[in-house]
């Protein structure tokens, strides 16, 4: 489903940017954490490969593509780094899970 890899719309309006979005393509997982936008003034778009134990926790992370800072970057790379997965009801995963988030960043 190519659509997923888009994320959720922004919110824009009177010239101002959106709030961007994150779409996560981790088959039986969902986050168990928000996002929190940097304060820049980029916009761009992140992509991650993870990979999860079988309790959620991130054991590995991978840039896969970037059109922003390194700090950028590095701000996003350490709320996933920090934050957990959840598994979805009644889930049947892999010892370790690898998936994709995509983040979209918009300037405020």
């Amino acid at each position: 489903n190519a659509k997923a890899l888009y994320g959720n719309p922004g919110t824009g309006g009177a010239g101002s940017g959106g709030s961007g979005g994150t779409s996560l393509d981790m088959a039986g997982w969902k986050m168990d954490f928000n996002i929190k936008t940097d304060d820049s003034n980029e916009n761009g778009r992140l992509r991650f490969k993870i990979v999860v134990d079988e309790e959620g926790e991130v054991v590995n992370i991978q840039t896969l593509e970037k059109s922003v800072s390194t700090s950028v970057e590095n701000y996003y790379k350490k709320q996933i780094e920090n934050g957990s997965f959840v598994k979805d009801k009644n889930a049947r995963t892999a010892p370790n899970s690898t998936g994709f988030l995509t983040i979209i960043i918009r300037s405020k």
